[in-house]
């Protein structure tokens, strides 16, 4: 039999019902539930932070815009979650 809607150990985190996982190749992260949403709103203030400064270097380098500094475009895609 196996368990559902349990509280699990992961890595030395604790993941509950509701908790948010993510991943890339860098590792996990768990986010809890009560603090999802500022976290969201944290990580999108950095990527479009991230984002104006590559594009100010590309500017610079004289380097063609590309996916990875088209801000406007994240921008957009964030509104229209809300």
């Amino acid at each position: 039999m196996v368990e559902t809607g349990a509280r699990i150990g992961c890595g030395g985190a604790q993941v509950r019902p509701g908790d948010l996982v993510g991943c890339d190749d860098d590792g996990v992260v768990v986010v809890p539930l009560e603090v999802a949403r500022a976290v969201a709103g944290r990580a999108r203030e950095v990527l479009l932070a991230d984002m104006r400064a590559r594009r100010r270097l590309y500017e610079r380098l004289g380097m063609a815009p590309d996916e990875t500094v088209d801000v406007e475009a994240v921008e957009a895609f964030h509104r229209q979650l809300t």
